[in-house]
């Protein structure tokens, strides 16, 4: 019988597995249908406006969105790659390549530079943690001449 063990690679993906864990800011839970209308209405969103769904599971606010708002912009970041790619898939399907963009990655390091200078609108179902870890960014956004912040759910702690 052989010892069994962790090997340096195997230790390597746990510590990946961890840190992501660290930097996941809600589990996958559908916005309803019913959300997304009233979500929408709050957020009284333009052609002119860039929308961007922190945390956007599988894509259905943003097709929602752009469906309903002609020329409007969407990004959608999602830490999670299976659902990340369940996003582009589901954006694909609908067509809408030209309006929406998904980012597989980490919410805090992709909304910086040009994507935090283009973005007029936020929407997201985040846990109280996870906003927290995302205040500094939401208040970025919410300083901007009509910039809007829509929490669906939870409060952004202090607000």
């Amino acid at each position: 019988m052989r010892p069994t063990g962790h090997s340096s690679e195997d230790n390597n993906n746990v510590n990946d597995h961890q840190s992501q864990a660290t930097k996941i800011l809600a589990p996958f839970n559908p916005t309803s249908a019913a959300a997304q209308t009233r979500s929408l209405q709050i957020l009284e969103l333009t052609g002119e406006d860039a929308l961007y769904d922190l945390g956007c599971g599988d894509g259905r606010f943003l097709i929602r969105a752009a469906e309903s708002v002609p020329k409007l912009k969407c990004v959608g970041i999602e830490l999670d790659s299976k659902l990340s790619a369940r996003a582009f898939s589901n954006v694909s399907e609908n067509g809408m390549l030209d309006r929406i963009g998904i980012i597989a990655g980490d919410v805090v390091e992709s909304m910086s530079g040009d994507h935090l200078a283009a973005c007029t609108a936020v929407f997201v179902y985040l846990l109280p943690k996870g906003l927290q870890q995302i205040e500094s960014i939401l208040k970025k956004v919410r300083a901007k001449k009509n910039g809007r912040v829509l929490s669906y759910l939870f409060q952004v702690p202090g607000w």
